[in-house]
């Protein structure tokens, strides 16, 4: 890891029955702008839409790299963290040659290690991930040992809702960085959304103690997305604008390039006792102004982000597959259709699918990266953009080999994450697409040809559901 995080720990002593150290992660709530790194210039974040960054006199060349739900899991090396020994010894205490629980091991070293190695050989400019960086089960705690349901305590203790909202914090704060340094650590520039997963996943509606949870956590969670995925950003020189209302910490806009928009969205919007799959009403306002902002500046190519499919007929494999609601008759689909949007990236179905409507083309892509599927190996998108034309490729690794026990560990097992995945040396191509400035497509090849199948994902907050 490429950034060190502060914890106190605290052990408590049951008499000639165990010691059990408990792993407290305190975080800092410093507020404004990250501080930047040696030689770089802060950006600036803003509510009004962007101005273009001066043209070079150039044609446009530019790559990006797209992997929707990458990781879709907790991946990080609990033991970067200070007191992890007094955590380690009151385990083993507990659970004499009981492994000690982790969400890293060598083989989640070696995997991480082998993609992210590609996404960097690829040298793209910018990583954009629409969602699901993370499992996000957070504010539980519950683990099997020798068949029997235990607490870790990993995150502190979780007996009643202060703590197990003080747990989830601290579990978001480190998961979201361990994600960001991930990517830092390659020289890779990351642009995330938001995704169900960082939100705890659904569902969330009903009276339930975990839901009700996961819906207080909002703006929890919306803080340290901020901090630890888009201010890094900013302190490095880059020039976002945000909403105003809910979606401040979570929804953005930036230029990747002085022809390239990208504007990454928040299409989760909690309504008392429940989460609507749509973007707020101040978003949209927003949205609606950077996207004619766009448009009256004559910028080439807007792509937009969002977890959610808004086109409903994709393939879906492993996925409680959401909805964008209202679909291509939702006042955002409408806003983009009138602003030339040329390309919505979106997730959440572990699967691949193009469907062109209105000129837009809509792409849902990604992978399972660690979960217990031989199906919906990573796969990722990559987009060239030569002067007017836009040529993209699908690729996706081939899974060779897989062992399922012991699992890596997950604040439940509702995440159930891989103990070793093989991978291809190298992903295949499977798919390849071109089309030019003015949205006319000259190629669809594989798995990026126009999707007309049965398969559909819902207008619903996931119920019935499956945990992914």
């Amino acid at each position: 890891m490429g950034r060190e995080r502060r914890a106190v720990v605290g052990a408590a002593v049951a008499l000639a029955v165990a010691v059990v150290a408990t792993l407290l992660i305190v975080s800092s709530d410093a507020g404004g702008t990250t501080s930047a790194g040696s030689g770089a210039v802060a950006g600036t974040s803003t509510t009004r839409p962007l101005q273009p960054p001066p043209a070079t006199g150039r044609p446009t060349s530019f790559r990006f790299l797209s992997s929707p739900d990458f990781f879709n899991a907790d991946i990080g090396d609990l033991s970067t963290l200070s007191g992890w020994s007094a955590f380690v010894a009151g385990w083993h205490q507990r659970f004499p040659g009981v492994p000690v629980p982790n969400s890293w091991n060598d083989h989640q070293a070696a995997l991480v290690d082998q993609i992210l190695g590609q996404f960097a050989a690829e040298k793209p400019d910018d990583v954009l991930v629409a969602g699901d960086t993370v499992a996000g089960h957070w504010g539980e705690d519950k683990w099997y040992v020798h068949g029997h349901k235990v607490r870790t305590d990993i995150f502190g203790p979780t007996s009643d809702r202060a703590e197990r909202m003080a747990a989830l914090d601290r579990a978001a704060d480190f998961y979201f960085g361990a994600y960001e340094d991930f990517f830092a650590d390659r020289g890779l520039r990351l642009w995330p959304a938001i995704g169900d997963h960082e939100y705890g996943d659904n569902p969330w509606s009903g009276s339930n103690p975990s839901h009700r949870l996961k819906r207080a956590a909002f703006p929890t969670i919306r803080k340290r997305f901020d901090e630890n995925l888009v201010r890094p950003r900013i302190a490095n020189g880059a020039d976002v604008s945000r909403p105003a209302g809910p979606a401040s910490r979570t929804a953005y806009a930036t230029y990747l390039d002085p022809e390239v928009l990208l504007v990454s969205l928040d299409d989760f919007h909690p309504t008392g006792k429940a989460v609507t799959p749509r973007i707020d009403r101040r978003q949209l306002a927003w949205v609606r102004s950077v996207l004619a902002a766009a448009d009256r500046a004559g910028t080439d190519w807007i792509i937009v982000q969002g977890h959610l499919p808004i086109v409903p007929t994709v393939r879906v494999s492993h996925s409680s597959a959401i909805c964008y609601r209202g679909g291509t008759r939702s006042p955002l689909w409408r806003t983009m259709v009138r602003h030339h949007v040329d390309l919505y990236l979106n997730g959440e179905v572990h699967d691949n699918s193009v469907n062109t409507v209105d000129g837009i083309t809509q792409i849902s892509h990604g992978g399972l990266f660690a979960k217990a599927y031989t199906k919906g190996s990573t796969a990722y998108l990559v987009g060239d953009i030569t002067g007017g034309k836009l040529s993209l490729t699908l690729k996706r690794w081939d899974i060779t080999a897989a062992q399922s026990t012991p699992r890596v560990w997950q604040t439940t097992p509702k995440t159930p994450v891989l103990w070793a995945k093989t991978l291809s040396a190298k992903p295949r191509t499977i798919g390849t697409m071109t089309v030019t400035k003015n949205r006319r497509i000259l190629s669809q090849r594989g798995l990026l040809r126009e999707y007309r199948g049965a398969q559909r994902c819902g207008f619903r907050d996931g119920r019935p559901h499956v945990n992914l």
